[in-house]
């Protein structure tokens, strides 16, 4: 189990030491970067209005039977 864990570790770290040397634009990898970490800062600041969300679609979605009109 550990040797797959650093086989994977390791796979990952190449990969992106190799996307860092072919990207040639920096500025790109910074503007990705910056609204992947505004992304998870809004979704943490939301946590629970989302999950409220989510939780009340997945009720409405199991309360309304969705396989009722496949069985008639």
């Amino acid at each position: 189990m550990l040797m797959r864990v650093n086989e994977c570790y390791f796979s990952a770290k190449f990969k992106l030491e190799d996307f860092m040397k072919k990207e040639k634009g920096s500025s790109e990898i910074i503007a990705m970067v910056l609204i992947i970490a505004m992304v998870l800062v809004l979704a943490g600041i939301f946590w629970d209005k989302l999950s409220e969300f989510f939780d009340k679609l997945w009720a409405n979605v199991i309360a309304n039977d969705p396989t009722g009109d496949i069985k008639k």
